[in-house]
């Protein structure tokens, strides 16, 4: 169990902590990444616009980049957030 959790936290801080960490805010009723508007001085959806609930997440920038990618292709992933523990 102890080399479980060890390994597991070996992988978190090699490829999260010490590489490319990312916070991007994203809406919470469809998943899509938000961006700021520096106006409105508000977050706002690429569908839902204004009236949004934003939540923030932690990756590698390189997922997000892929994120990014793919959404320039007319794929539009979504992520699903959970309640928080």
């Amino acid at each position: 169990c102890l080399i479980a959790h060890g390994a597991s936290f070996l992988l978190l801080d090699r490829l999260l902590e010490q590489s490319d960490k990312y916070t991007a805010h994203f809406c919470k009723l469809c998943g899509l990444p938000a961006y700021y508007d520096l106006k409105q001085e508000r977050f706002l959806c690429p569908i839902h616009g204004k009236d949004i609930e934003v939540t923030t997440a932690t990756m590698p920038y390189a997922f997000y980049l892929l994120l990014e990618e793919m959404m320039s292709m007319g794929i539009y992933p979504k992520l699903l957030f959970g309640e928080e523990v």
